[in-house]
């Protein structure tokens, strides 16, 4: 599945046309995040998913034809400097070589330079940018300087040093390209990941930021580009959808076309369904079944799905007792050991209520009635203010000091994912199991 997108910054001058490959957060040979092994079969799949993903994206590359590959960061893990992720990495670099296609390579918080040293050589046409300062390096297309690639790798797995003030555009340059780890400008401006900001942004004169860290993919900005490619492969349940990298293609007046190009070997997804109009479990397994026949026709690879009931009624008591889910998840995956393209469903996770009338809950003035109505509050506010206000009351907790470095990566989809988990959750903490006040 792909998508394209297109922004135009015409130029007076004519430059030369050039291909390039964007991805970041390889993170090679990380195991993906399963609770429970799940088939022997699948072993060396899962294992190797973070490889295949690279392959994937270098295949792409000699297929597009392009000019160079430019990595934004966390190549590998920190916590296992492993062999066998170095010789693959080594080993994809000089099949990208052989097809005449550059590298530039940026490491990240989870590869700082001082916790890599390379064991394993990389083909020539490879270029590790340093972790001292940020520097330009040419991008040669038929021996013209095509564009300049400016870089800078971490020496730490932490850094709050604003480097982006040092991405400056060279005035010769016939396109720029900004190569970062960071956590970008929509977080907090003084977190430990190379804070960026908007500012810095505008006054580089940089045509493209290729950013890595965020493993979500997102388009911040179109002029000039700020990019973000998410992660090659999915390595948690939270990950979920297509997982690739773009493919850039600037013309000769500086226009700038990405492609998104997925490049998972698995792919993670979370199903909703709700258990409201249905009667018995019979009826919520074919409802899995017929919706797991239709993702593998229509994804094509492994799916590992989650799966979330919602709603009241009936089988609430079925969904809230762990015992039953269990055995629900082994009757799912019971008949996909064999299969190739297999549907494992890792997790079900229960949403579903007690057939308790919420709205009229909301009125009664006892604990639950005050816990709604200051749900009612926030959904209230305007989105900015929600977010302010929810970002303010977990800063305020004591636990979250130990976490304060990544409080930035909080974004507005979890804050308002959680409260609205937590609208009927606390409700019903606070009822208990029976619908009674809770001690």
């Amino acid at each position: 599945r792909r998508q394209r997108q297109m922004c135009i910054r015409d130029r007076p001058e004519m430059a030369k046309r050039f291909r390039f490959i964007h991805c970041a957060d390889l993170h090679l040979g990380t195991p993906l995040a399963i609770r429970e092994a799940p088939s022997r079969y699948w072993e060396k799949t899962l294992r190797d998913a973070t490889f295949q993903a690279f392959r994937n994206i270098v295949d792409t590359a000699i297929e597009k034809r392009v000019a160079a590959i430019v990595i934004a960061g966390d190549v590998y893990n920190s916590a296992d400097h492993s062999l066998p992720a170095q010789l693959e990495f080594s080993r994809e670099l000089f099949r990208a070589a052989n097809a005449g296609i550059s590298t530039f390579i940026a490491h990240g918080n989870h590869d700082p330079v001082s916790a890599w040293q390379a064991q394993v050589p990389l083909p020539p046409t490879a270029h590790v940018f340093s972790a001292d300062k940020v520097e330009g390096l040419p991008l040669v297309v038929e021996n013209e300087t095509a564009a300049m690639i400016y870089g800078r790798s971490y020496a730490t797995m932490h850094t709050d040093g604003r480097w982006a003030s040092d991405y400056v555009r060279g005035e010769s340059d016939p396109y720029a390209i900004a190569v970062m780890h960071t956590q970008g400008p929509k977080a907090a401006s003084d977190g430990p990941y190379a804070p960026l900001s908007w500012d810095e942004i505008r006054q580089s004169g940089i045509d493209y930021w290729a950013l890595g860290h965020v493993h979500t993919r997102e388009v911040l900005s179109e002029d000039p580009y700020v990019v973000y490619p998410g992660n090659a492969q999915s390595l948690t349940a939270a990950e979920t959808g297509p997982r690739g990298c773009y493919l850039v293609e600037v013309g000769s007046h500086g226009t700038t076309m990405l492609e998104f190009i997925a490049t998972d070997a698995i792919r993670s997804e979370t199903w909703e369904f709700s258990v409201t109009d249905l009667t018995d479990v019979e009826m919520f397994i074919k409802a899995v079944l017929a919706k797991r026949q239709e993702r593998r026709q229509e994804v094509g690879k492994p799916l590992l799905v989650t799966l979330v009931v919602s709603g009241r009624g009936a089988l609430h008591q079925v969904f809230s007792d762990p015992a039953a889910r269990q055995s629900i998840l082994a009757r799912l995956n019971e008949e996909e050991e064999m299969k190739h393209i297999f549907v494992y469903c890792r997790a079900l996770l229960d949403q579903t209520t007690a057939a308790v009338d919420w709205q009229a809950r909301r009125e009664i003035p006892d604990a639950t009635g005050d816990y709604l109505r200051a749900v009612d509050r926030l959904l209230a506010m305007s989105p900015e203010e929600r977010h302010y206000a929810l970002r303010q009351a977990v800063a305020a907790r004591p636990e979250w000091e130990r976490y304060a470095r990544y409080f930035g990566e909080l974004s507005d989809e979890r804050l308002e994912t959680a409260l609205r988990r937590a609208e009927i959750a606390g409700a019903q903490r606070i009822l208990g199991d029976n619908g009674d006040e809770a001690d």
